[in-house]
């Protein structure tokens, strides 16, 4: 590991000069662009353990709206001619075998959808290694939320009876949830907030199934005026596709983010978070005055009229990926730590890769040199 940090560090330092940094990543002042027509994106690792997903993305990646063109490849051979290399962050792990080719305009490029407190492999020692990030953190290589919004121009401005939305509207409350135990500990948000409100319980944890296959479930949902969206995690700009969910069925979101958690990624007005209130029991109050004003309740939904919002998937990231790799004037970079990267986060201590994925492979391979350790030794030999 020693060796490629020197190596990595030499050749750009040598190239580009001395980098600016800002703790985690080092910038150069420029970067071995190679102008292409096409730029190729070779998937190095799966997507939690499966090659499938990658299908997928090599067909929406020409739906790209924007006027660059990338191809999508899971074929190592085409190694030497990849202009990115992407690692999903939960598939780098100790026997996995890292690329033994790399020409000074290949960028390597880790993506993650996850909170660290997600994240169950060891991000340790790579180090001067990786490029780019692609995550939903806003300081991010690639910004990758899971929705994006944008504040609509003054002739844009939408008007709207937002009364209909009430119409669609038959319940009250619920609550979809099927991770009973988890790091940020909602069942018991749940439990207490039971005291005060009554809702009602979709899932493996609750007490009501509204089955996904089911044609008639997201109608059935969606009836309600509210919708409980607790996050498994309390980091940095996580807000995942349960509010975004929420704002598409034209519910009310009752959130649990904690300070520095959305800054960047939601609409004001548009949630009730918990957070905000002394106790769970002002905030069930409100709740409930906000139930039974109609003029309040629609309050929460004047967004609609002056933001547009576009939802992602998995795939539209890498039209920004794509984007970014034809960009003659972004700089080049390189991750000091990828680890420390990742845990510069407002996470509780102590749940940052709280969650370590072992093996009986991993077992093995700690018996053994990694394929990754042996390379590093090939190298070093010459």
């Amino acid at each position: 590991m020693i060796f490629v940090h020197i190596l990595i560090e030499d050749l750009l330092t040598t190239d580009y000069g001395d980098p600016n940094t800002d703790g985690h990543v080092n910038y150069f002042q420029s970067r071995d662009f190679q102008p292409k027509e096409k730029k190729t994106i070779l998937f190095w690792t799966p997507m939690f353990f499966s090659w499938n997903p990658y299908f997928t993305a090599m067909k929406e990646i020409e739906k790209c709206k924007n006027n660059f063109t990338c191809e999508i490849t899971t074929d190592k051979e085409r190694l030497q001619e990849a202009d990115a290399i992407v690692f999903h962050c939960m598939d780098i792990m100790p026997w996995t075998s890292l690329p033994k080719f790399r020409h000074p305009s290949q960028v390597w490029v880790v993506w993650c959808t996850e909170p660290p407190t997600k994240i169950w492999n060891s991000l340790h020692g790579y180090r001067f290694l990786f490029n780019w990030t692609m995550h939903y953190r806003s300081d991010s290589t690639i910004f990758a939320p899971w929705a994006r919004f944008r504040k609509l121009e003054k002739h844009e401005i939408r008007n709207k009876d937002l009364r209909d939305i009430l119409k669609t509207k038959r319940n009250g409350i619920v609550l979809r949830n099927s991770n009973c135990y988890d790091d940020n500990q909602r069942y018991r948000l749940f439990d207490q907030l039971k005291k005060y409100l009554n809702f009602d319980f979709y899932g493996s944890c609750g007490n009501l199934v509204c089955q996904r296959d089911d044609p008639h479930c997201g109608e059935k949902i969606s009836s309600y005026k509210f919708s409980i969206q607790f996050e498994n995690s309390y980091c940095k700009d996580y807000v995942s596709e349960k509010y975004y969910d929420a704002l598409l069925m034209r519910q009310i979101p009752i959130v649990n983010w904690k300070k520095g958690q959305m800054v960047h990624q939601v609409i004001p007005h548009s949630y009730i978070n918990m957070d905000d209130f002394p106790s769970i029991k002002d905030a069930a109050e409100y709740i409930q005055r906000v139930n039974n004003d109609d003029a309040l309740y629609l309050s929460y939904f004047e967004w609609t009229k002056i933001y547009d919002i576009h939802f992602n998937n998995y795939w539209l990231q890498f039209c920004f990926l794509c984007k970014e790799l034809h960009n003659p004037k972004r700089p080049a970079q390189v991750i000091v730590d990828l680890n420390a990267w990742f845990s510069d986060d407002i996470c509780p201590k102590g749940s940052v890769g709280i969650h370590k994925y072992i093996s009986v492979n991993e077992r093995q391979t700690r018996n053994s040199k990694s394929d990754f350790e042996n390379h590093n030794q090939k190298v070093n030999k010459f």
